[in-house]
C-alpha cells in the first residue's frame, strides 16, 4: 500500500471517458499525479476522495500506469476501482 497527501484536483473535477470510466485525478504533496479510476457501478474510490476533501492522506493499493497515461497526463499512479483504498481528512499543523 502507498500512502499520499492529496492536495488538489488535477482536472478540477472527476471526468467520465469517452468509454464510459470514471477517473478523479490527484495531485500529491510531492507532485505525483494519482489517477483513480472508477464505473458508473463502482464509484466508492472516488465518493472516498471526494468525501475526505483535501487535503487528505490517502493509502491505496496503486499500479503504474499505461505509457501514454504518463507522457501524455503525467500520471504517476492508478487505482483500479477494485483496489484498497482508505482517506481521512489531513490534520492541520496546529492539531
Amino acid at each position: 500500500m502507498d500512502t499520499f497527501t492529496f492536495i488538489s484536483y488535477d482536472e478540477g473535477e472527476m471526468k467520465v471517458g469517452p468509454d464510459g470510466a470514471h477517473r478523479l485525478v490527484c495531485v500529491t504533496e510531492s507532485g505525483a499525479k494519482v489517477a483513480i479510476f472508477g464505473s458508473a457501478q463502482n464509484l466508492e474510490n472516488v465518493n472516498t476522495v471526494l468525501d475526505a476533501r483535501l487535503p487528505c492522506v490517502v493509502r491505496c493499493k496503486t499500479r503504474t500506469p499505461a505509457d501514454y497515461a504518463t507522457k501524455r497526463l503525467g500520471h504517476t499512479h492508478w487505482v483500479s476501482e477494485d483496489s484498497t483504498l482508505e482517506a481521512m481528512p489531513r490534520r492541520s499543523k496546529r492539531d
